[in-house]
């Protein structure tokens, strides 16, 4: 996931976006995954 989180900021930091909401949404996304991971795994089992 790092690679993601890496280039989201780098091309929110080229394009002049805000590079840390980009940063963060990478982040929290990861977080979320973390999160529902089990449940993805239940039900597709």
């Amino acid at each position: 996931a790092m690679p993601t989180m890496i280039m989201a900021a780098s091309f929110a930091d080229r394009f002049g976006l805000d590079v840390r909401a980009a940063a963060l949404t990478a982040a929290w996304s990861s977080v979320v995954f973390m999160l529902t991971l089990p449940l993805w795994i239940w039900f597709l089992h």
